[in-house]
């Protein structure tokens, strides 16, 4: 975990797997704080991503936009991808989702921000 901080808000780096044949990342610790962006790796399967939500790290639930759509990314290798913190602030835990089985261990980078 990498932890900056310039005065107004501090922003923490947290990895996250998606195991090799898997689709979903690794539980990754939010704790209430807005997602600023994901760092993908030099390789990927899939090219599309989602979110789950969870409060306790065992129930799981599909993250929706307040139009009622599902929130997708496209995602591609070596890909950082900047997201608004509004749109998602979890609760307590976050995992990656993709449609496809990745083919390989994957390691996600998931960037959090707290404003002060």
């Amino acid at each position: 975990m990498t932890l900056r901080f310039n005065g107004k808000y501090s922003t923490r780096s947290l990895d996250t797997t998606i195991a090799s044949s898997g689709t979903q990342s690794t539980a990754v610790a939010v704790d209430g704080e807005g997602v600023v962006g994901i760092l993908c790796p030099s390789a990927l399967t899939s090219s599309m991503m989602s979110f789950q939500f969870s409060e306790d790290g065992e129930n799981w639930y599909d993250a929706y936009g307040t139009g009622g759509e599902k929130l997708n990314i496209t995602i591609g290798a070596s890909y950082y991808i900047a997201l608004s913190p509004a749109d998602l602030v979890f609760s307590n835990f976050i995992r990656l989702v993709t449609p496809s089985a990745e083919a390989a261990e994957r390691v996600f980078y998931v960037y959090t921000r707290t404003y002060t």
